[in-house]
């Protein structure tokens, strides 16, 4: 027969074991303390890494990446015609030593559109600075006025002196400017005014009182580039 004392001391023994709780300092990481004194497991033992921004949204703390910047000339943009680049002026040449200058010719863009021009102008030189001499005591019709402002004048070989023949964009109100360079020893005439042809445009500019000299050797720059 068991003893009725041995059983109740051995169930006195067993109940502080069965609801004694784990310590609350005891919990590591999966592990939350509850405020009652239980103990429940989070889903994952460590910080879930963050999710990367969505780029371009809003929020965002990377900003998109910008388009590159372009060199190259505007896809709209044109050759020049003649007319955009109405606007033509003789500017202060240069002297080279001896008897070679030079005499810049600076077009600007007088249309509201970009353009393009490229190469080397064509040159036609018009009528002559002569004038009638007036003779003392023989007064004749025209004296003292030009000879001729109309014919167009056998000039020499216009070359071409080297340089960069890209294209240059002329935007609305630029300036884009050549050089005419001749030599003043062996001048045999002084136009009246020259006509210049920009190539493939669909006409001429005029220059007038262009101040040059028509010489043996006389050549221009590309468009873009001045001389010296």
């Amino acid at each position: 027969m068991r003893n009725p004392l041995g059983v109740l001391l051995l169930a006195v023994l067993l109940v502080p074991a069965a609801c004694t709780a784990p310590p609350v300092g005891n919990a590591g990481l999966g592990v939350q303390a509850g405020a009652d004194g239980t103990v429940d497991e989070v889903a994952s033992a460590s910080a879930p890494d963050p999710a990367p921004a969505d780029q371009g949204t809003a929020g965002s703390s990377q900003a998109a990446p910008s388009a590159p910047p372009t060199t190259q000339a505007p896809a709209a943009a044109a050759r020049c015609r003649a007319s955009q680049l109405g606007q033509v002026r003789r500017a202060k040449g240069r002297t080279f030593g001896g008897p070679v200058v030079s005499a810049d010719v600076v077009l600007t863009n007088v249309s509201d559109s970009a353009c393009f021009v490229s190469g080397w102008v064509g040159l036609v030189f018009v009528g002559s600075t002569t004038r009638t001499a007036c003779v003392a005591g023989q007064p004749q019709d025209g004296c003292g006025e030009l000879v001729d402002t109309t014919s167009t004048v056998r000039g020499p070989r216009v070359q071409h002196l080297a340089g960069s023949s890209d294209a240059v964009v002329v935007e609305p109100g630029a300036d884009v400017a050549f050089s005419m360079v001749f030599g003043t020893d062996d001048c045999f005439e002084q136009p009246y005014r020259v006509r210049i042809r920009i190539p493939q445009s669909d006409g001429d500019l005029t220059l007038e009182d262009p101040g040059i000299c028509l010489s043996r050797d006389f050549s221009v720059t590309p468009l873009g580039s001045t001389a010296g």
